[in-house]
């Protein structure tokens, strides 16, 4: 299953007619003597204007999200999956969290439908562009009118079947590249792909990083007690989640809500986990390996395995033609090879989705 972990939504309303919600209002001033931002001095005290701060609304369970509107622009970040609930092992579907980031809005005072798609104009993109005076090539806002979505994360669960195997699968994935996208580890436990100002990938071990949002050795006691870190724990649970920013969604063309339903998430997840599904290829040793492979990659597979840097013994078109065959069989060798540690050996790991548990309870407290 794959859920919501993390949402920026925003809606424009009539001005003024939705209350005003901030966590602190700033107002700042340039003295006689400054200079302005078109390079003049000032001559006597001016304002700036105002400037609003989010509110953070606090849920039970130490959780919370921010929320802020001006009377006309109402905004939510966060994950209100989350929200009210101990911890997120599992998490909601894109339907199920736009209906709690509306009740979480309706209980600081806003209509009970704040996020919501909104209707699709009918006229069409070109009539449109003519109408807003674009150049050719330029294109108008996306005809939706309704909340928009800034930023999603999307996560799923795997399970590999114990602690030492879901470590065994982050040493072997730091192991692997994505095409024209930086690789970084993070601790033991974390493999980090691309930027979080675009697109970032990330896999990471969830019973260690639900320790690691614990505040206290009593928070860190109470989450090992918990039903939820021990399955975590015993399972051996990874989590893939892609972080998708305004520009990539843009690029995606999925800005406004009205563009996003349950197949819109699945698909853009599917997209973009495709690096866990070379753990299926793996093999339990070298030899093995070796021998699984097509006869024109085989020479460079074992110079790679060996340490040898392989971009010195083909030409870059044939390098990257080895490469893309190689991946399918779980050899990167975009990535420098350490001879000092041993391959992990993955064909005795399984690395599969889990659904919900039965016991798992998604309400909040």
């Amino acid at each position: 299953m794959v859920f919501v972990d993390g949402i920026v939504l925003t809606r424009k309303f009539k001005p003024d007619s939705i209350p005003v919600l901030c966590g602190m209002r700033s107002m700042a001033y340039l003295e006689p003597g400054d200079v302005d931002r078109d390079g003049r001095k000032v001559v006597e005290l001016t304002a700036l204007g105002e400037r609003l701060y989010t509110a953070w609304i606090q849920g039970s369970h130490d959780s919370r999200l921010q929320m802020a509107s001006d009377g006309t622009t109402l905004s939510l970040k966060g994950n209100p999956g989350r929200f009210g609930r101990r911890d997120n092992l599992f998490n909601m579907g894109f339907r199920e969290t736009l209906v709690a980031a509306n009740r979480i809005a309706a209980a600081q005072g806003f209509p009970v439908d704040a996020f919501v798609p909104g209707e699709f104009n009918p006229w069409t993109v070109s009539q449109l562009a003519k109408m807003e005076g674009l150049k050719d090539g330029q294109r108008p806002e996306d005809p939706w009118t309704g909340a928009r979505v800034w930023s999603i994360h999307l996560t799923q669960n795997y399970r590999t079947g114990s602690p030492e195997n879901a470590k065994a699968v982050i040493d072997w994935l730091n192991t692997q590249s994505v095409a024209r996208v930086k690789k970084s580890r993070l601790g033991l436990s974390t493999i980090v792909w691309g930027s979080i100002r675009y697109r970032q990938t990330e896999v990471y071990i969830k019973a260690d990083e639900m320790l690691a949002h614990c505040k206290t050795p009593e928070e860190k006691d109470e989450m090992r007690k918990s039903d939820a870190y021990k399955y975590a724990l015993v399972n051996g649970i990874i989590r893939l989640e892609v972080k998708c920013a305004k520009d990539y969604l843009k690029h995606k063309q999925l800005t406004y809500l009205g563009n996003w339903d349950m197949g819109t998430v699945t698909a853009l997840f599917k997209e973009n986990s495709e690096i866990l599904d070379r753990c299926q290829l793996s093999f339990a040793s070298d030899e093995d390996l070796l021998a699984s492979l097509p006869a024109h990659v085989r020479v460079h597979a074992a110079a790679w395995l060996s340490g040898v840097d392989v971009t010195q013994l083909m030409s870059r078109a044939t390098f990257y033609r080895h490469a893309k065959v190689l991946r399918e069989y779980g050899i990167d060798i975009a990535e420098p090879r350490n001879v000092s540690v041993i391959r992990p050996k993955m064909k005795e790991i399984t690395v599969a989705p889990v659904e919900v548990p039965h016991w798992y309870s998604l309400s909040a407290a």
